[in-house]
């Protein structure tokens, strides 16, 4: 290996050693707060990125003072990694009593055991958000031995005295930093994202800030992944291993699950009576049950920092319409397991709601239907698109159980 590791080569041997989603969040923190020193100090951002990735990547595996973090530094010598990442490394231990003599050194030591702290603050806030938490915050639960009592608080105020730096600001410095990656790394799953509403859902979120992994059953959904410099999976919503596999995708690609959105291709129709039994069990799959199956795959995910789930439903889940027989019926059991999800996982901070739209323009609609819709159009899929980024975000933390019509005033019901 060349003595100018990448950074997707750190992440890989941070893989390779870590498994813990704690131990691995750990450490995407403490790269957030390293690349933000390095700016800070003018210092490698590659270099004091990797640094902050895999201080602790050993730990998990060897996590005895006699171990780490001497095996990690030998295999980060093995494999080539520069000295001033393995000495900063092996200098946040204060027990090696190797000197913290460079800037890279300094700045891990600082940031290690805070952003492990804040992390545990962030944790109890009921939003479970970091852009909640204050420095006024973290200093009074400092003051309390019993919180977060595996943090080193000695090492906490040493690295402050050893930068000269205020404690108040370091803290604001680091909250900040994370609240940073908090906005551009969050991790988006959108399902039949190929065309239409899953791929205007796709192309608002990559503009957001989000990492997006997207599955539909075409070869299309491949190429608008890597223009959208995402992950792409050639799937089906109504196979279980097709599901497993995309959330695994995310997981090995990002680390984490932040949001989804259930986007399915239509069910059959037919005349009330003339639907068979095994197009009534197809529909129920494709609209209900991928829902409930993505849930068992996301939400152990989602239970540490929350989350968002958004399905994309239809205006028939509340107007059942004898057009759409098997979406009307199914749809509307649909809307009774939002609210039984957010009966559940309210108090964790995952939130779920339907968006309900009417006729959107990814299909021909009729200038009988058109002029039936008080707004006198279709929805443009970036319509549909923006309410779900908006019930994903922040701004909709008070949003969950809900159908949200977007259907232009075409529902009647009230």
């Amino acid at each position: 290996m060349p003595n100018h590791p990448t950074r997707d080569d750190a992440l890989a041997l941070l893989h390779e050693y870590t498994k813990s989603d704690s131990l691995r969040r750990h450490a995407l923190g403490v790269e957030q707060a390293m690349l933000k020193m390095a700016e800070k100090y003018g210092g490698d951002l590659n270099e004091w990125g990797i640094a902050g990735l895999l201080h602790d990547f050993d730990y998990e595996m060897y996590p005895t003072m006699e171990e780490h973090p001497y095996k990690g530094n030998e295999i980060l010598k093995d494999k080539g990694y520069p000295e001033s990442i393995c000495k900063a490394i092996m200098g946040h231990a204060t027990y090696t009593d190797i000197p913290r003599d460079t800037d890279m050194a300094k700045a891990l030591f600082s940031v290690d055991e805070l952003t492990g702290f804040i992390f545990a603050v962030t944790y109890v806030r009921p939003s479970r958000s970091i852009f909640e938490v204050q420095p006024k915050s973290v200093k009074k639960k400092l003051k309390q031995k019993s919180f977060a009592a595996s943090v080193v608080r000695e090492d906490i105020f040493l690295s402050v005295e050893e930068l000269e730096i205020d404690m108040t600001e370091h803290i604001q410095f680091v909250i900040d930093a994370n609240f940073c990656s908090d906005m551009k790394h969050k991790v988006a799953i959108i399902t039949a994202s190929s065309r239409g509403m899953g791929a205007a859902c796709a192309k608002e979120l990559a503009e957001n800030n989000y990492h997006v992994v997207l599955m539909s059953t075409t070869d299309s959904v491949l190429v608008l992944a890597d223009e959208l410099g995402g992950k792409g999976l050639i799937g089906n919503v109504t196979n279980p291993d097709d599901l497993q596999n995309l959330v695994d995708l995310a997981v090995e690609s990002y680390d984490q699950v932040d949001a989804v959105i259930n986007n399915t291709g239509h069910p059959p129709k037919g005349e009330l009576l003339e639907i068979t039994d095994g197009d009534w069990r197809y529909a129920f799959d494709l609209l209900l049950m991928n829902v409930v199956r993505m849930c068992r795959l996301v939400v152990p995910l989602m239970l540490k920092n929350g989350g968002s789930i958004v399905n994309i439903s239809s205006f028939g889940a509340e107007e059942p319409n004898l057009a759409f027989p098997t979406s009307s019926t199914i749809r509307a059991g649909l809307s009774a397991y939002v609210k039984l999800f957010a009966d559940k996982y309210g108090k964790d901070g995952i939130r779920m709601n339907n968006i309900l739209p009417g006729f959107v323009d990814s299909y021909d609609v009729s200038d009988e239907i058109r002029s039936a819709i008080p707004l006198g159009r279709e929805a443009a899929v970036s319509e549909i698109a923006k309410t779900a980024a908006f019930l994903l975000s922040e701004e909709a933390s008070y949003i969950t159980g809900q159908n949200i019509r977007a259907d232009g005033g075409l529902g009647r019901s009230m």
